[in-house]
């Protein structure tokens, strides 16, 4: 079953939260002061300067201290102004770090698009993407609340639903320009540059080195996976990083939500787009989006499958997670 974003979209009935599970040991709390910038580098930190806007003009920040994550993996712990205080304590309890957790995403060139895909999908063609931070897993009611709370900005209505309250489930039912309001509040609170994924960059990140393969862990069809047959039976989204991340340690990418992209949709963007950091800037009617979700028979997207919604649209299989890389500046 193809992602559709033309089909009737339906509030699940109210139901009984599941118990929460234990929390991984990764997963650690903060008060919602002097909060953290933390990035996982699982691979080579090839990271490029990463210009933001600041009062005194462009500002590079590209050092970084290495620190043991519990003898997992290594942590990227940017120098000097990475330390926000954050204008209000957010009490609400649990939920995971107050701003997302970044994974190192390297530089690279691959076959972006699916020769048997749809014909959105094609023609295949090469693209190289520079390095960026990608949040490791979609933005959970507990960090957009602190956006909330921030600038006076309203929760999700659907956040008054038991079924998607839960602080560590990804937000949803946020719009395109709701994910770009929290964008541009976290990059003025972290002094970084953080925005929506373009697409190229979402599928070499969900791709992790896969050249032409249909899904994140190969061609075998969803079914063959467990978390696929019997997953979701509650219809609702499942709190972040309940499983295992890919191999560049980003959860849930491909399942549970759809998520927004900063790119215009275009089904025929292909056949024009450039080969170095492609985005479609383009007004279109709809922003394009990545992934599976909750809602669909099939919990999971192919890699190259593309969905796109209007950007003022907000569903409850909706939702986004932050990267941290180069400005892209929107056509006037």
């Amino acid at each position: 079953m193809e992602l559709s974003s033309t089909d009737d979209r339906t509030t699940p009935a109210l139901a009984e939260p599941a118990p929460a599970p234990p929390q991984p040991e990764a997963v650690k709390k903060f008060n919602g002061r002097d909060a953290q910038l933390r990035v996982h580098d699982s691979k080579p930190n090839t990271d490029a300067e990463h210009r933001v806007p600041t009062e005194s003009g462009l500002q590079a920040q590209t050092n970084f201290l290495i620190a043991p994550r519990g003898g997992e993996q290594k942590r990227l712990i940017p120098r000097g102004t990475m330390n926000a205080t954050l204008t209000h304590s957010d009490a609400y309890d649990g939920g995971g770090p107050l701003v997302p957790d970044l994974v190192q995403v390297p530089a690279g060139e691959f076959w972006m698009g699916c020769e048997t895909g749809r014909a959105d999908e094609n023609p295949t063609h090469r693209v190289w993407v520079d390095a960026f931070a990608m949040g490791s897993t979609t933005v959970t009611n507990q960090q957009y609340r602190a956006f909330a709370k921030t600038t006076g900005e309203a929760m999700p209505a659907a956040f008054n639903d038991v079924c998607f309250n839960d602080p560590s489930q990804p937000v949803v039912a946020v719009t395109w320009f709701n994910a770009m309001a929290y964008c541009s509040w976290l990059s003025r609170e972290m002094g970084y540059c953080f925005r929506l994924p373009t697409e190229a960059e979402w599928e070499w990140a969900v791709r992790d080195g896969l050249e032409k393969a249909l899904y994140a862990w190969g061609n075998d069809p969803p079914e063959t996976l467990e978390r696929y047959r019997t997953g979701w039976q509650e219809q609702r989204p499942h709190r972040v990083a309940l499983h295992p991340p890919n191999g560049l340690g980003i959860y849930d990418l491909g399942d549970n939500v759809h998520e927004w992209c900063f790119d215009w949709y275009d089904p025929q963007y292909y056949a024009r787009a450039p080969w170095q950091n492609p985005v479609n800037l383009d007004t279109s009617a709809r922003r394009a989006s990545r992934g599976g979700a909750w809602r669909h028979r099939v919990k999971v997207s192919r890699c190259a499958a593309r969905s796109s919604l209007s950007p003022d649209f907000a569903y409850t299989d909706y939702g986004f997670r932050v990267v941290r890389g180069r400005e892209i500046r929107m056509a006037e």
